[in-house]
């Protein structure tokens, strides 16, 4: 038994439609332009990735040091994530710090 689709489509689209809705439900992929053969595309590989761990620093540096101290952490990997300029005693300022790099440590 046959079951008829009503639509205002034109035959040619109707079962471009259809085509094109089995593919995908089957999992299969073509890509269809004018005068092209449909070719078939791979399927995504899904892969297992492990996010990115950070170690993180938190560090007082003062105002003196900051050019030096600064240039060296970056050297060894270090990046600035948050930085306020902070009394110390006796008026003197320095910058509380936190730094953060990727882990050298392997995930286990």
């Amino acid at each position: 038994m046959e079951t008829a689709i009503k639509t205002n489509r034109t035959p040619t689209f109707l079962a471009i439609g259809q085509l094109a809705a089995t593919l995908v439900l089957t999992g299969f992929v073509a890509k269809v332009a004018l005068n092209d053969e449909p070719t078939a595309v791979a399927s995504p590989v899904k892969v297992a990735v492990q996010p990115t761990q950070f170690e993180y620093m938190v560090d007082s540096i003062p105002d003196l040091e900051w050019s030096t101290k600064a240039q060296k952490l970056g050297e060894e990997g270090w990046e600035l994530v948050f930085a306020r300029r902070a009394s110390g005693d006796g008026g003197n300022y320095m910058y509380e710090c936190i730094f953060q790099r990727q882990s050298r440590v392997p995930n286990i």
